[in-house]
């Protein structure tokens, strides 16, 4: 299966790229980041002659550029983001444009038919972008696997969308299958 990953020079989208290429694996990667201040291509040192690996410099709000890069993929797994809440409080048109408007545009690009064919995507994040914990508790409890935040759910920290290869622990860690 060709990957294309957003964000995958951050630390979630490195870590996954090294795991998808990881000896044994059959999966090849188009590395798509626009190299912000989460973005660090020596966390990828290890990969960057793996012959299964591209990177490609781009911004998920630019669809053409994205488009250009998708093609011939079969999956998008997206972590790109403004990830850090602080920063969203002190800029949140940065937060909306990378978050809400670049998503919107990889998925309008990925659902395109032509030279971009699209089986699957997957949005990663962090419970980062949902803030301490602490916050869900009522009491001292932690909200359930089965409630809104839990795990299980689509607004957990493990959360997704349609990836029938990808499957996730309940710890968030994922493996292609």
């Amino acid at each position: 299966m060709k990957l294309f990953v957003t964000g995958g020079a951050g630390f979630i989208g490195s870590c996954f790229i090294r795991m998808v290429l990881a000896p044994g694996q059959r999966h090849s990667v188009v590395n798509y980041d626009k190299l912000t201040y989460a973005g660090n291509l020596a966390n990828l040192d290890s990969v960057a002659k793996n012959p299964n690996y591209r990177f490609v410099k781009g911004d998920i709000c630019d669809a053409h550029a994205a488009e250009a890069a998708m093609s011939g993929c079969d999956a998008v797994v997206h972590f790109a983001a403004e990830s850090h809440v602080d920063r969203s409080i002190y800029e949140p048109a940065a937060a909306i444009q990378t978050n809400v408007t670049g998503t919107f545009v990889l998925l309008q690009t990925a659902k395109k038919t032509g030279s971009v064919q699209i089986r699957a995507c997957l949005h990663g994040r962090s419970v980062w972008r949902y803030g301490s914990w602490r916050i869900f508790q009522r009491g001292n409890a932690c909200p359930s696997e089965q409630s809104v935040f839990g795990f299980e759910s689509q607004f957990g920290p493990a959360g997704a969308f349609v990836c029938p290869h990808l499957r996730f622990s309940r710890r968030g860690h994922a493996r292609f299958q």
